[in-house]
């Protein structure tokens, strides 16, 4: 896409203080899943919390889809960079590496869900959720602005710390975007339906059974009464 991978890396390997805030914002990952769920919850916004799990899980697993069959190796390992030629910079998925390249030649056999690597690179699920976080919190007044400020930077960050293409990034920005729509949409079909069922009926039957009708008195009993 004509993007200098090579020279971005030399451009943030030189200043240590971008290197400061974007590692913040890439390593925001997790915190921010925990936060978002937990400021939804709290602001009551609970149809939007439903909105942002089942977006998650979407793009989560239409990402996972996609990697299997496009298994790609990220350009710090594709054009073998060396740290020593980066300043000393190394990426933080560098810690996924071994794992990468011991599945790819068959040495590894085993894969354990603790300590596990994230071995993505195309598409990218930081860029898919750096842009889910801000969408799901953006009813949140007190947050929504710097939801919006650390995920920009999540994004910037994503190509440097996260060893990925300018296309990774884009293909996950998509992506989420193509998922929170489409579970939007099908939240909303699903509360038109509930209401649709749940609407009043004009003249409802009762569910209260009428009390027979009392047998009419006879003369005589009235006179009876009468005495």
């Amino acid at each position: 896409m004509g993007v200098d991978w090579a020279q971005l890396m030399t451009f943030v390997s030189l200043h240590p203080g971008l290197q400061l805030v974007l590692s913040l914002a890439y390593s925001s990952f997790a915190l921010q899943t925990l936060t978002t769920v937990l400021a939804l919850g709290v602001a009551g916004q609970l149809t939007r919390l439903s909105s942002f799990i089942a977006a998650f899980v979407a793009t989560t697993l239409v990402i996972i889809a996609i990697s299997a069959v496009c298994p790609a190796a990220g350009p710090w390992l594709f054009l073998d960079i060396q740290p020593a030629s980066a300043n000393g910079f190394l990426p933080t998925s560098s810690t996924s590496w071994p794992v990468f390249l011991a599945l790819r030649d068959g040495t590894l056999h085993t894969v354990f869900g603790i300590r596990s690597e994230g071995i993505i690179t195309f598409p990218s699920l930081h860029a898919a959720l750096a842009v889910l976080f801000p969408v799901a919190l953006w009813p949140v007044k007190g947050v929504r602005w710097f939801a919006l400020g650390l995920n920009i930077l999540l994004v910037i960050a994503t190509p440097a710390y996260g060893s990925h293409y300018v296309v990774d990034v884009i293909a996950g920005i998509l992506i989420a975007a193509a998922c929170w729509i489409a579970v939007a949409r099908l939240l909303d079909a699903a509360s038109d339906t509930h209401a649709e069922q749940g609407a009043a009926i004009d003249d409802p039957p009762s569910i209260v059974p009428e009390a027979p009708a009392q047998p009419a008195m006879s003369a005589l009993s009235r006179d009876f009464e009468s005495a």
